[in-house]
């Protein structure tokens, strides 16, 4: 703020501290408030193997982290994206495996990823048969098994991340009359009037804010000046 710099603003899918911020900002606590995990939605996200690629872009940009340590980790992420491009290319035919990792469905053309995504293989089962796992920083060996066994799971989370910052994009101005929004029940209204959600997002983590009443309050937002409401995107 004394730098005239815009504010930095963890989402709930960025880090526990900001679920913690916007817990406090949307529900209020009446007792000590405590991070625990089954706060956040989107815990699969939240792991500690990859809060480099969460955090350190912001750390950066904020000037917490230090050119030296952004490009190493630039280097780190590169290195993750060309080890799991690897991994989905590559047949397992093209090396000397054990005959013990395959299953009798499996063949020589069968990738590497679908190897790995089995439960009881790592990467680093197989670092002394491919040279390539051999080279890789352990950290990204890591991270290549994490990827690939959890894949699925990862990317359904991501769309629901996504369909949240939709939701944190669409403002709601600071002086917005709730009570003079058709079709809202009263007790809507004082939560909202109270509570002064920046952010439908916002809006839709407050108790008691019911699915209906997001959609009257985002068509009507839809509806204002343009200048009064920034950054509006249709709902998906």
């Amino acid at each position: 703020a004394a730098q005239n710099r815009p504010a930095m603003v963890l989402a709930r899918s960025d880090a526990y501290i900001g679920v913690m911020i916007d817990d406090l900002i949307t529900k209020g606590t009446q007792e000590p408030y405590r991070v625990f995990t089954p706060r956040a939605e989107h815990r699969l996200h939240l792991r500690e193997d990859n809060a480099d690629i969460r955090l350190t872009a912001k750390g950066y940009e904020a000037g917490l982290v230090t050119r030296a340590a952004y490009d190493a980790f630039r280097q780190r992420e590169n290195e993750l994206i060309e080890a799991l491009n690897f991994a989905r290319t590559t047949a397992c035919g093209a090396y000397s495996l054990p005959a013990d990792l395959f299953e009798a469905k499996d063949n020589g053309g069968t990738k590497l990823a679908a190897l790995l995504r089995r439960p009881e293989i790592e990467p680093t089962t197989l670092v002394a048969y491919i040279p390539e796992f051999e080279r890789m920083h352990p950290q990204v060996l890591r991270r290549l098994g994490i990827e690939l066994k959890y894949e699925g799971y990862i990317a359904r989370e991501l769309r629901s991340i996504k369909d949240e910052a939709d939701l944190d994009r669409i403002r709601i101005p600071a002086n917005f009359a709730f009570s003079d929004l058709p079709g809202l029940r009263r007790e809507i209204v004082e939560k909202l009037t109270r509570q002064r959600p920046e952010t439908l997002g916002q809006a839709s983590r407050i108790s008691g804010v019911t699915p209906a009443a997001l959609q009257l309050l985002h068509v009507f937002l839809r509806q204002r000046p343009a200048t009064a409401v920034a950054q509006v995107t249709p709902l998906s």
